[in-house]
């Protein structure tokens, strides 16, 4: 008996041993599956900086940038949200760039801008300030990323129709200032005093400095009959003035007709609602007996290549190719169909600050004049030169990210981007007067002329 005690005791000894052993285990293996749920506390700005500047040329090559900010120390983003914005870029953009360059340049900027700005816990604006350095750090000039309130904004602007004081706009690289291109008659800009020429630097209490262009321009925004204060400059000194938000209908057509039946359409952008109006315009002149027509493209900063694909459509007849890109190896070709034309000589006005849609009208009219499907002649200085198009890709949160995609062609099929679009005839602006509208005026006379 003493000895199957023993050996019972023995059993009961191992057996106890081999509980504890994989008790132990278990909590070991739980202790690890928790910490690896847990989110790593990003680590401090000046060990990130070490990371950055001590980063090994060797380092294994990750598939994306987050895998190489991870490894920097920067934790606690979105990953999903930021690979998605990546594979935007590695599928869609004609540019091709290094993933560590990137998330090097990346954290860089994200350290300089925004690591003592936000809330290091506030997941989404993590996000959103990392996604924005991204972005900078690609190299795309046209490339933006949109939050979805000022995304929002936007379409609503490229819509044709919303609340705000009254302006044309662009933005001014030199002065980093919104450029007053055109201010509507009876707006509240208007009433306030702002005019063509100013350069917008605040509104609402911000700057463009602090905030940027875009959520500077959804601060000039609001409630229509609500004011705003705006800040901007002319003729270098600054001035602020109220302006009070209405509801605007933008007019990116404006047309008119002289006494000797030349009629004139100027088109300020390609936004949702140009074409209707260029129809209407067009429309017009021809029931008025236009015998020739002018349109004046300058500071036309561009839009929708489909509202001018559908501009250039019903000027010419079906069938006409009006322009084409190349996307991930696939052609489009956009042809006109609206069983509408013209038969009437053209001239064509633009200047410096013309570009992308606007330079595809402008060199659409050029090569419709040499291949003798139009009467065309251009007046002013070369274009802005921009023969690149973005697309933009909406994320489930609303946000959005927009892109170079491809370099659209007009009908010649030569690409203008970097060279712009030189004029027939080269006709600067000057103080007094309108040289340019005169100069198109007197070449349009001339084809007019050599009709009779």
């Amino acid at each position: 008996m003493a000895k199957k005690e023993t050996r019972d005791i023995i059993s009961r000894a191992h057996l106890i041993i081999l509980i504890v052993s994989l008790s132990i285990i278990l909590i070991t293996a739980i202790a690890l599956f928790i910490t690896a749920l847990t989110p790593k506390e990003m680590d401090s700005k000046e060990k990130i900086a070490e990371s950055i500047e001590s980063f090994d040329e060797d380092e294994k090559a990750y598939k994306y940038a987050s895998s190489y900010l991870e490894k920097l120390g920067i934790r606690g983003f979105d990953k999903t949200k930021f690979k998605t914005c990546e594979s935007y870029f590695k599928e869609m953009s004609i540019y091709e760039r290094s993933d560590k360059e990137l998330a090097l340049k990346t954290a860089e900027l994200f350290l300089e801008y925004y690591y003592d700005e936000i809330d290091l816990n506030d997941k989404n604006a993590l996000t959103d300030a990392l996604i924005t350095c991204y972005v900078t750090a690609y190299g795309d000039k046209y490339a933006v990323y949109r939050t979805q309130d000022i995304y929002d904004g936007y379409q609503q602007d490229m819509s044709g129709a919303f609340a705000g004081i009254g302006i044309t706009v662009t933005y001014n690289e030199e002065m980093n200032a919104i450029e007053v291109l055109s201010v509507t008659d009876d707006s509240g800009a208007y009433e306030a005093g702002i005019r063509k020429g100013d350069f917008i630097i605040g509104a609402a209490g911000k700057t463009i400095y602090e905030i940027g262009y875009d959520e500077l321009i959804q601060l000039i925004r609001g409630e229509v009959g609500e004011p705003v204060d705006i800040t901007f400059i002319r003729e270098g000194e600054t001035h602020m003035v109220t302006a009070i938000r209405k509801q605007v209908v933008e007019r990116t057509v404006n047309y008119s007709i002289t006494e000797d039946k030349i009629g004139y359409v100027q088109i300020t952008g390609f936004k949702g609602n140009t074409a209707a109006q260029f129809r209407e315009a067009i429309d017009y002149l021809e029931a008025c007996g236009a015998v020739g027509i002018i349109f004046d493209l300058r500071n036309n900063p561009g839009g929708y290549l489909d509202a001018v694909v559908n501009v250039i459509d019903y000027l010419v007849p079906d069938g006409t190719r009006i322009a084409s890109y190349n996307k991930s190896g696939t052609e489009t070709v956009f042809t006109a169909k609206d069983g509408h034309s013209v038969d009437l000589p053209m001239a064509v006005i633009f200047n410096g600050n013309t570009a992308s849609a606007g330079e595809l009208f402008s060199a659409a009219m050029r090569d419709y004049d040499k291949a003798g499907i139009i009467r065309s002649v251009s007046v002013g200085t070369t274009t802005f030169a921009k023969g690149i198009m973005q697309s933009t890709f909406t994320f489930s949160d609303g946000s959005a990210l927009t892109l170079t995609t491809a370099y659209y062609n007009p009908p010649s099929d030569v690409n203008y981007d970097g060279i712009g679009v030189e004029p027939d005839f080269t006709v600067y602006e000057v103080s007094n007067g309108d040289a340019p509208l005169a100069a198109a005026h007197t070449e349009i006379g001339k084809l007019i002329n050599s009709d009779n």
